[in-house]
């Protein structure tokens, strides 16, 4: 049996129509977006604070799976 996915609903505080900067990095979507947020990590900035160890640490399991350096790069690239 294959388990349906389902879109996280927005969160307060997500920008206009529900969308995030966090979107703007390569591969973000919906379901990255709330992982991040749930890591702690609301927006670009939570990103260029960190370093790749740090950001795929949060993300536990995830954090193997994302190109954390080239995210952290993009993100200290829009600060």
């Amino acid at each position: 049996e294959v388990l349906p996915f389902h879109r996280p609903a927005p969160e307060a505080g997500a920008g206009p129509g529900g969308g995030s900067d966090l979107e703007r990095l390569a591969g973000v979507g919906p379901g990255l977006v709330w992982a991040l947020r749930r890591a702690g990590i609301p927006d670009l900035a939570g990103v260029a604070a960190l370093e790749p160890e740090a950001l795929a640490a949060r993300l536990g399991p995830l954090g193997r799976l994302v190109p954390a350096r080239a995210w952290i790069e993009a993100a200290r690239g829009d600060a």
